[in-house]
């Protein structure tokens, strides 16, 4: 009889032949029970190689032929539509050989091809490693929805969630609202690791005015504020006629 091994989706099935033993047939529905148990021998080594999960296996030629592709398309395509979407396509090819042209990628001119970059680097997984460097410096990017997804990458590859908040408070203010829930979800739980917060206050009466002869009526105070969070929850004051800006580490 045929039985399968080692199936897996990225190789074709190979089968090797399995010596019968002589028949021996007690009666009319012998014949019928051996096959019943060849086929149950057969589903059992798929079940069993299908557990053992799929084997690794280096990009087909076809495969190839798209990286480099969209790779072309990313570096020479004067249309942000087309380099936006040879961005998201590699991410979905999800291979070592995607990630030079989308750590490239994070250069972009335009901020929703930088975006998708950040994306697919994060969808990718861990052989995004080499990127890590380039999805730090994109951390500080112009576009929140960019730093947003650069901060979900960098998570995925085990850099500390401290070095990612203020990432994901920018993204509270992206364009697009799947940043803003994807910024708010990171956001939920965060213990900060200091005591105190760093506060910046602006503040004075309405009628202040800062002028060439007096240019510090108004100016920017700095101080630490011990915050005593707990449990996500913390009370803070702040002074009438002011911007602040509490900064937890």
């Amino acid at each position: 009889m045929w039985v399968l091994r080692n199936p897996a989706p990225e190789h074709p099935v190979r089968t090797e032949r399995v010596p019968e033993a002589p028949p021996t047939q007690t009666g009319p529905e012998s014949s019928d029970w051996r096959d019943v148990v060849r086929a149950l021998v057969v589903v059992a080594a798929v079940v069993v190689s299908l557990a053992a999960g799929p084997a690794v296996a280096d990009l087909s030629p076809d495969q190839q032929k798209l990286v480099d592709r969209y790779a072309k398309t990313l570096e020479r395509s004067r249309d942000v539509t087309e380099r936006r979407d040879a961005a998201r396509s590699l991410g979905r090819i999800k291979a070592p050989e995607a990630v030079g042209p989308l750590t490239a990628a994070l250069a972009d001119s335009d901020a929703s091809v930088r975006r998708q970059a950040a994306d697919s680097l994060w969808r990718v997984g861990e052989v995004a490693a080499p990127a890590v460097d380039a999805l730090r410096a994109v951390l500080d990017d112009p576009s929140p929805g960019v730093r947003v997804r650069a901060a979900a990458a960098l998570e995925g590859l085990g850099v500390p969630e401290i070095e990612l908040v203020e990432a994901r408070i920018a993204g509270l203010e992206a364009e697009q609202l799947r940043d803003r829930i994807l910024a708010a979800r990171d956001l939920v739980g965060f213990v900060p690791g200091r005591p105190v917060a760093q506060v910046t206050e602006l503040s004075g009466p309405l009628t202040a005015r800062n002028t060439a002869d007096q240019p510090n009526n108004i100016v920017p105070q700095q101080r630490q504020w011990r915050h005593a969070l707990k449990e996500g929850k913390t009370l803070y004051t702040f002074p009438p006629h002011s911007v602040n800006v509490l900064r937890f580490q």
